[in-house]
């Protein structure tokens, strides 16, 4: 998701050069479930926004519609670490309540995981690194209950990855 994997398809294609496309989980997928944060729930998340928080949330290049996307029940923010608290402040600004729940989830799903909790209100800078995305939305509560239940894989990823 917004890993330019389909314009590096298209260059290749363009060059006649064979490659196979390997089938993988997003990192709102992955990222959230590692933190035990689903990204829908019947009762609170019938559907989920992924969009990329790139660009300046002030910049006449920003694409987003921040009072559709004030009104949607989670957005998945990638790719935005240096814009976190000015993305907060547009979706504040468009009308989400301040007392709806955000998590930050850097490095998801790897052994150095982080998740930071808190309110579209309350957070106004997180002091994380990328890789990192920002989830908002009522789904976010659902950590509390589940990540004392949640047991995580381990996987030699640290060398691989790095």
């Amino acid at each position: 998701m917004f890993g330019r994997g389909g314009e590096e398809a298209q260059a290749l294609a363009a060059a006649e050069i064979p490659f196979e496309i390997v089938p993988g989980v997003t990192s709102a997928l992955g990222a959230c479930a590692a933190a035990g944060i689903p990204l829908t729930h019947r009762d609170v998340g019938p559907m989920v926004a992924l969009v990329t928080g790139h660009h300046d949330p002030d910049s006449a290049n920003s694409p987003l519609d921040w009072p559709t996307l004030a009104k949607i029940p989670v957005v998945v923010f990638y790719m935005g670490v240096r814009h976190w608290a000015r993305i907060l402040e547009r979706l504040r600004e468009a009308g989400m309540p301040e007392e709806t729940p955000v998590a930050f989830i850097e490095s998801g799903s790897l052994p150095r995981q982080e998740v930071i909790i808190g309110t579209v209100g309350e957070i106004s800078l997180f002091p994380g690194h990328a890789p990192a995305i920002l989830v908002v939305g009522d789904v976010v509560n659902y950590r509390e209950q589940f990540s004392q239940w949640l047991r995580t894989s381990e996987f030699p990823l640290e060398g691989v990855l790095a």
